[in-house]
Protein backbone atom coordinates (compact mmCIF):
# COMPACT_ATOMS: atom_id res chain seq x y z
CA UNK A 1 0.00 0.00 0.00
CA UNK A 2 2.86 2.19 0.60
CA UNK A 3 4.64 1.70 -2.78
CA UNK A 4 0.98 2.94 -4.07
CA UNK A 5 1.10 5.90 -2.08
CA UNK A 6 4.21 6.15 -2.56
CA UNK A 7 3.79 6.08 -6.52
CA UNK A 8 0.96 8.77 -6.15
CA UNK A 9 2.71 10.80 -4.35
CA UNK A 10 5.57 10.64 -6.40
CA UNK A 11 3.65 11.28 -9.30
CA UNK A 12 1.62 13.98 -7.69
CA UNK A 13 5.49 15.74 -6.51
CA UNK A 14 6.50 15.25 -10.13
CA UNK A 15 3.47 16.72 -11.16
CA UNK A 16 3.31 19.45 -8.60
CA UNK A 17 6.85 21.04 -9.84
CA UNK A 18 8.97 19.59 -7.46
CA UNK A 19 10.43 17.67 -10.91
CA UNK A 20 9.29 20.57 -13.11
CA UNK A 21 10.67 19.13 -16.44
CA UNK A 22 8.55 15.86 -15.84
CA UNK A 23 5.42 17.79 -16.15
CA UNK A 24 5.14 17.47 -19.88
CA UNK A 25 6.21 13.42 -19.47
CA UNK A 26 4.33 10.74 -19.05
CA UNK A 27 4.79 8.14 -16.38
CA UNK A 28 6.43 5.31 -17.56
CA UNK A 29 4.88 2.20 -18.12
CA UNK A 30 6.75 0.43 -15.74
CA UNK A 31 5.59 2.72 -12.64
CA UNK A 32 1.94 2.69 -13.79
CA UNK A 33 2.09 -1.34 -13.82
CA UNK A 34 3.81 -1.69 -10.08
CA UNK A 35 1.37 0.90 -9.09
CA UNK A 36 -1.66 -1.36 -10.16
CA UNK A 37 0.16 -4.39 -8.53
CA UNK A 38 0.89 -2.45 -5.28
CA UNK A 39 -2.81 -1.95 -5.39
CA UNK A 40 -4.02 -4.87 -6.05
CA UNK A 41 -1.56 -6.25 -2.87
CA UNK A 42 -3.08 -3.98 -0.79
CA UNK A 43 -6.49 -5.52 -1.36
CA UNK A 44 -7.60 -1.60 -1.30
CA UNK A 45 -11.45 -1.10 -0.77
CA UNK A 46 -13.90 0.33 -3.21
CA UNK A 47 -14.06 3.50 -1.79
CA UNK A 48 -10.06 3.38 -1.46
CA UNK A 49 -10.11 3.25 -4.94
CA UNK A 50 -11.62 5.63 -5.68
CA UNK A 51 -10.11 7.91 -3.70
CA UNK A 52 -7.19 7.16 -5.08
CA UNK A 53 -8.49 7.42 -8.81
CA UNK A 54 -10.15 10.98 -7.74
CA UNK A 55 -6.13 11.71 -6.64
CA UNK A 56 -4.89 11.14 -9.68
CA UNK A 57 -7.89 12.95 -11.81
CA UNK A 58 -7.11 16.08 -9.54
CA UNK A 59 -2.71 16.26 -10.03
CA UNK A 60 -4.00 15.76 -13.66
CA UNK A 61 -6.09 18.85 -13.96
CA UNK A 62 -3.50 20.32 -12.06
CA UNK A 63 -0.73 19.55 -14.11
CA UNK A 64 -2.56 20.19 -17.43
CA UNK A 65 -3.05 23.51 -16.10
CA UNK A 66 0.33 24.41 -15.10
CA UNK A 67 1.62 22.83 -18.32
CA UNK A 68 -1.07 25.82 -19.93
CA UNK A 69 0.87 27.74 -17.64
CA UNK A 70 4.02 27.57 -19.94
CA UNK A 71 5.10 30.03 -21.91
CA UNK A 72 7.02 29.33 -25.31
CA UNK A 73 10.58 29.84 -24.00
CA UNK A 74 9.21 26.75 -20.71
CA UNK A 75 8.20 24.57 -23.16
CA UNK A 76 11.05 24.77 -25.33
CA UNK A 77 13.17 23.35 -21.95
CA UNK A 78 10.34 21.18 -21.06
CA UNK A 79 10.57 19.44 -24.80
CA UNK A 80 14.38 19.63 -25.13
CA UNK A 81 15.64 15.70 -25.41
CA UNK A 82 19.14 16.85 -24.68
CA UNK A 83 19.19 17.77 -21.37
CA UNK A 84 18.48 15.82 -18.20
CA UNK A 85 15.49 15.91 -16.08
CA UNK A 86 17.21 17.80 -13.01
CA UNK A 87 18.97 20.40 -15.83
CA UNK A 88 15.46 20.52 -16.89
CA UNK A 89 14.32 21.00 -13.40
CA UNK A 90 16.55 23.79 -13.22
CA UNK A 91 16.30 25.82 -15.90
CA UNK A 92 12.86 25.44 -15.75
CA UNK A 93 12.37 27.16 -12.11
CA UNK A 94 14.70 29.97 -13.20
CA UNK A 95 12.04 31.23 -15.68
CA UNK A 96 8.96 30.29 -13.60
CA UNK A 97 6.58 33.79 -13.11
CA UNK A 98 5.65 34.39 -9.18
CA UNK A 99 2.19 33.03 -10.18
CA UNK A 100 3.96 30.16 -11.70
CA UNK A 101 5.75 29.34 -8.23
CA UNK A 102 2.26 29.73 -6.06
CA UNK A 103 0.30 27.65 -8.51
CA UNK A 104 3.38 24.84 -7.97
CA UNK A 105 3.28 25.43 -4.56
CA UNK A 106 0.01 25.23 -3.70
CA UNK A 107 -0.58 22.17 -6.26
CA UNK A 108 1.97 20.44 -3.78
CA UNK A 109 0.31 21.07 -0.78
CA UNK A 110 -3.01 19.91 -2.13
CA UNK A 111 -1.12 16.55 -3.25
CA UNK A 112 0.55 16.23 -0.06
CA UNK A 113 -2.83 16.49 1.75
CA UNK A 114 -4.68 14.18 -0.76
CA UNK A 115 -1.36 11.99 0.35
CA UNK A 116 -2.25 11.79 3.89
CA UNK A 117 -5.71 12.05 3.47
CA UNK A 118 -5.16 8.22 1.19
CA UNK A 119 -2.96 7.23 3.63
CA UNK A 120 -5.06 7.67 6.60
CA UNK A 121 -7.79 5.59 5.21
CA UNK A 122 -5.54 2.35 5.32
CA UNK A 123 -6.08 -0.16 7.78
CA UNK A 124 -2.92 -1.34 9.86
CA UNK A 125 -2.53 -4.46 7.52
CA UNK A 126 -2.90 -2.45 4.68
CA UNK A 127 -0.25 -0.01 6.42
CA UNK A 128 1.93 -3.21 7.49
CA UNK A 129 2.15 -4.34 3.53
CA UNK A 130 2.38 -0.94 2.06
CA UNK A 131 5.85 -0.82 4.56
CA UNK A 132 6.45 -3.94 3.63
CA UNK A 133 6.70 -2.86 -0.23
CA UNK A 134 7.92 0.13 0.46
CA UNK A 135 10.95 -1.78 2.19
CA UNK A 136 11.41 -4.17 -1.09
CA UNK A 137 11.26 -0.76 -3.70
CA UNK A 138 13.65 0.87 -1.51
CA UNK A 139 15.90 -2.23 -1.66
CA UNK A 140 15.57 -2.29 -5.17
CA UNK A 141 16.39 1.35 -5.95
CA UNK A 142 19.59 1.02 -3.70
CA UNK A 143 20.82 -2.23 -5.77
CA UNK A 144 20.12 -0.05 -8.91
CA UNK A 145 22.56 2.91 -7.64
CA UNK A 146 25.46 0.75 -6.29
CA UNK A 147 28.49 1.18 -8.91
CA UNK A 148 29.27 -2.70 -10.30
CA UNK A 149 32.14 -4.10 -8.50
CA UNK A 150 34.58 -6.47 -10.64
Amino acid sequence: MKKAIKTVAFSAVVIMGLSVSAIAQKAPAKDVKSAKKATSELNLSDAQKAQLKANHEQAKANRDKFKSSLTAEQKKIVENKTLDRKTKAKQLQATLSPEQRAAQKANLEQAKKNHQAFHASLTAEQKAKADSLKGKRMAHKGAKKSPKKG
